[in-house]
């Protein structure tokens, strides 16, 4: 049985997780809309967008857990007979999601870093 604070807490956090996945994702619009001035060789273009596409992708998926989190969160306070329920599911979307944005957050960062580099070299 989880408490009343450790639900507000999950549903703070994920929130805030949303927000983080939302300024990565806000990071990498300007440097794909550059991607084709940024000194990497011509062969590469094609497959650092593909790279790019599909982290964001990964992104959106974590974005999309952490909002599940906070709506099944909402739920546990709004139906106090099916608490159990949302437990099951706050205990699988909260860290899969946490997952998801630290593995797939970290290489968003890392491939706009080089990238970036790159643009200033």
């Amino acid at each position: 049985m989880l408490s009343e604070s450790l639900v507000t807490a999950i549903m703070e956090v994920s929130i805030t997780g949303a927000g983080l996945v939302l300024a990565v994702l806000a990071l990498v619009a300007p440097v794909s809309r550059r991607i084709n001035k940024i000194d990497v060789p011509e062969e590469n273009i094609e497959r650092v967008k593909k790279l790019l596409l599909g982290l964001v992708s990964s992104l959106a998926i974590s974005f999309l857990f952490y909002m599940l989190s906070v709506l099944i969160a909402y739920g546990w306070f709004l139906e106090p007979l099916n608490q159990a329920l949302y437990e099951i599911l706050l205990e699988f979307f909260f860290p899969v999601s946490n997952v998801f944005f630290m593995v797939f957050g970290y290489f968003v960062v890392a491939v706009v870093y080089s990238l970036m580099e790159r643009e200033l070299r």
